[in-house]
């Protein structure tokens, strides 16, 4: 029975930078994953709240949050991202 080990290539990893970080209510997102995206944003207790579908990077979003920490997944064909969030 052969072993399978899983070898992550640094240069293929997916990159998202999120910023500013904290902020008020705006939110500009870069990423270097092909293709259109689909954000969604979960609180602290994994309800989602925000979605939005078919961004290109770079985008802005403005996803009118109550202040605190949220989940930030990014995902495109090729690659799944994640940044925490925090809105004051």
């Amino acid at each position: 029975c052969a072993n399978l080990v899983d070898v992550e290539d640094p240069e293929m990893k997916s990159h998202l930078d999120v910023y500013p970080n904290p902020t008020k209510n705006q939110l500009q997102m870069v990423w270097s994953a092909a293709g259109p995206a689909k954000v969604v944003i979960y609180d602290v207790h994994g309800h989602e709240v925000y979605n939005n579908i078919g961004l290109r990077s770079p985008a802005i979003i403005r996803p009118n949050l109550n202040a605190g920490l949220y989940s930030l997944v990014l995902t495109t064909s090729s690659a799944r991202m994640m940044e925490t969030v925090v809105i004051e």
